[in-house]
């Protein structure tokens, strides 16, 4: 990640030169990111993981059922791993990596929920259940929630 932190003019020798500038914002801490920028910048990926779950449930809910009985792996914002997996044209599965190697720090249960919660609305689910299984054998490091349409 790139920070700017201060911007300014540099002309050598003037009385407002920006180096004595910057290192006066670091002297008083606020040269670096500050809790407040990170919690900011949470809350943005929150926000297009939750916007790329209701964007593109639908298609690739379509896209699980024509590779009916295979895994459809896919990626939500570039930043949540996920797959899904059609047993039948009344069952939807889907599972989110929380892959300690792939699964970003920030991505929490809550996150979770609200994926999932996106993908009922665009199944229109009848009735969901998190499982601790997988249509095609063990998975390990993922939360599960299995639909039925």
């Amino acid at each position: 990640m790139f920070w700017l932190c201060a911007c300014e003019t540099r002309e050598d020798g003037s009385g407002d030169d920006a180096y004595a500038y910057f290192a006066r914002l670091h002297r008083a801490g606020q040269l670096c990111p500050a809790k407040a920028d990170y919690t900011r910048i949470k809350a943005e990926l929150f926000a297009r993981v939750i916007t790329a779950s209701r964007n593109n449930a639908a298609n690739l809910i379509r896209d699980a059922h024509a590779r009916s009985g295979r895994d459809l792996p896919f990626m939500l914002a570039d930043e949540v791993q996920g797959r899904l997996h059609a047993s039948s044209d009344d069952e939807l599965w889907i599972a989110i990596s929380r892959q300690p190697a792939t699964a970003p720090d920030w991505l929490n249960d809550r996150l979770v929920m609200l994926i999932f919660a996106a993908f009922d609305e665009a199944v229109s689910a009848t009735e969901s259940e998190q499982r601790a299984d997988w249509p095609t054998g063990d998975l390990a490091y993922h939360e599960v929630a299995k639909f039925f349409l």
